[in-house]
């Protein structure tokens, strides 16, 4: 299971995944549909999708717990790569 966020900015699709939190999904699912899931769907898994040696480095840092609403977004990795958010 994985789910698309396709012309949605990232204020509005933390909005609908707190959503899905609050209609009992548990956040350990949300993290695989968002991460190892949707890898595997796209036939990327051994590439993307998690945080270990041999994989691409693609991740965000939050000043708070990603799904707490006012969770801020501080850094983003790609492919190891720092990309600092102002």
């Amino acid at each position: 299971f994985t789910f698309g966020s396709f012309k949605t900015n990232l204020d509005t699709a933390k909005i609908n995944l707190r959503l899905l939190l609050k209609h009992g999904m548990s956040e350990d699912d949300l993290f695989k549909a968002l991460t190892t899931s949707a890898a595997t769907i796209f036939n990327l898994d051994g590439k993307i999708g998690k945080l270990e040696a041999g994989y691409f480095a693609n991740f965000i840092l939050t000043d708070l717990p990603f799904f707490q609403e006012k969770s801020k977004v501080k850094m983003l990795f790609i492919n190891g790569r720092k990309y600092e958010i102002e």
